[in-house]
């Protein structure tokens, strides 16, 4: 949609310019680091998700727990379809169906795959990405 910038007269004649309207900054950054931090006060730590190990979480106050609503969801480097510099996420929700052995879980987010707006993304068993059976490469930490 195009916003009205300014209008002016050329020998009596009216004219409108106009022009895009401006892109939404994007207060994360694209950073799904940044993202997670505004969340939940995670403060400070390494610059990529992948850093987030247990010790730096713990140091920080959080400890390791089970899938859950509003734990924070942290991929190692190249697990379940996260890259090098691994991925963050806020769950939102998280079920595991003991008939399938396979885990449904719902997160809010920003970069997953290069979309950098705040979007909701559900992982479950039958992800083509990734084997949701199993928590492998992913761990979830909860303020004490």
């Amino acid at each position: 949609m195009a916003r009205l910038l300014a209008v002016f007269s050329f020998s009596g004649v009216l004219v409108a310019t106009a022009c895009p309207q401006p892109a939404v900054a994007d207060p994360y950054n694209c950073s799904c680091v940044t993202y997670a931090r505004s969340k939940t006060g995670l403060l400070g730590g390494p610059p990529t998700a992948a850093g987030y190990t247990e010790t730096a979480m713990n140091e920080r106050g959080y400890v390791r727990v089970s899938p859950r609503p509003g734990t924070i969801m942290v991929w190692d480097r190249n697990r379940k379809g996260a890259g090098a510099a691994g991925h963050m996420a806020i769950v939102t929700g998280a079920a595991y169906n003991g008939q399938t052995r396979k885990w449904t879980i719902d997160v809010r987010h920003v970069n997953w795959n290069g979309n950098c707006g705040e979007h909701p993304l559900r992982f479950t068993g039958a992800s083509g990405m990734a084997d949701w059976g199993n928590l492998d490469g992913v761990n979830f930490y909860f303020r004490r």
